[in-house]
């Protein structure tokens, strides 16, 4: 049986968005730690907190908290580092430079 693919928001969807976060779309997405970590270390809200460590909970029971390895760190240090300064990859050609990696647009 094959598992349907969930998408991966990162920390400025659930920022913009945190009100029209119902329970049935957060049960069909995925979550990376790394945005937890981003929405809890700027967070000055207990109440939200809370809510946070709730939703943590709740991903990691049912297996869609992604967490990074160092494995991930170093793969994706490196995919960031090619990316910036348009280097060459393994399956595609050289690549424009890319010094601000978030408001970059890659064309094929």
């Amino acid at each position: 049986m094959s598992r349907m693919k969930k998408p991966l928001f990162d920390t400025a969807i659930f920022i913009q968005y945190e009100k029209n976060l119902t329970s049935s779309i957060l049960e069909k997405i995925k979550l990376s730690m790394v945005v937890l970590y981003e929405l809890t270390a700027t967070t000055i809200d207990k109440d939200y907190l809370q809510k946070l460590d709730e939703i943590r909970q709740t991903f990691h029971k049912r297996g869609d908290l992604l967490v990074p390895t160092m494995t991930d760190w170093w793969e994706t240090a490196k995919m960031i580092r090619r990316l910036r300064f348009g280097e060459k990859t393994a399956t595609r050609g050289k690549r424009r430079k890319c010094p601000m990696l978030i408001a970059c647009k890659t064309t094929r």
